[in-house]
């Protein structure tokens, strides 16, 4: 987009997980989440 070329890319790894894991993870942060359908 720039028209520069890149040359270098720094990366800082914070974790590393199975998918497994992740999906375990995502679906505990999505019940989290979820509103109460109980305060309608």
């Amino acid at each position: 987009m720039t028209g520069l070329e890149v040359v270098e890319v720094n990366m800082h790894v914070e974790d590393v997980m199975t998918r497994e894991e992740f999906e375990a993870k995502s679906k505990s942060n999505d019940a989290e989440t979820e509103p109460s359908r109980d305060l309608v």
